[in-house]
């Protein structure tokens, strides 16, 4: 589950994952819906994300990165998630998706920021308001 949340130069989102994997692939989803609305259409591919972090806000934001940065290098853009291993401070992840030869998107991500960031461990779930700078 995720939510658009509005702010006055960046745009946000509020995501919750009753499991940690549900939690960072929800997240992914999010900001994908700002940046493309609904998934394009094409050639199936899968990428590898290995990532070290120092905590688990560092992970969050280094892994929307990494996604952005494949979307803007690659062209692709994930739909699916099969976590392989996740905790606080790591993650392996074989993230499946399209590549399109033109992505045309309706907002530009700049990239992924650490303000206001903060992740929580509650008993509704993992949850966190997280900002993309536009």
């Amino acid at each position: 589950m995720f939510k658009i949340l509005e702010h006055t130069a960046d745009v946000g989102i509020f995501v919750r994952g009753e499991s940690l994997e549900e939690f960072f692939a929800e997240a992914a989803r999010g900001m994908f819906y700002i940046k493309c609305e609904s998934p394009p259409e094409g050639e199936a591919i899968t990428h590898e994300i290995h990532l070290i972090s120092n905590d688990i806000e560092a992970l969050l934001v280094d892994f929307l990165s990494e996604l952005l940065f494949l979307s803007e290098i690659k062209n692709f853009v994930p739909m699916e998630f099969n976590f392989i291993h996740i905790d606080d401070e790591s993650l392996e992840v074989i993230c499946i998706g399209t590549v399109v030869s033109s992505l045309v998107c309706s907002t530009e991500i700049k990239g992924v920021t650490h303000h206001l960031l903060n992740v929580e461990n509650t008993p509704n779930g993992w949850e966190a308001k997280i900002y993309f700078d536009l």
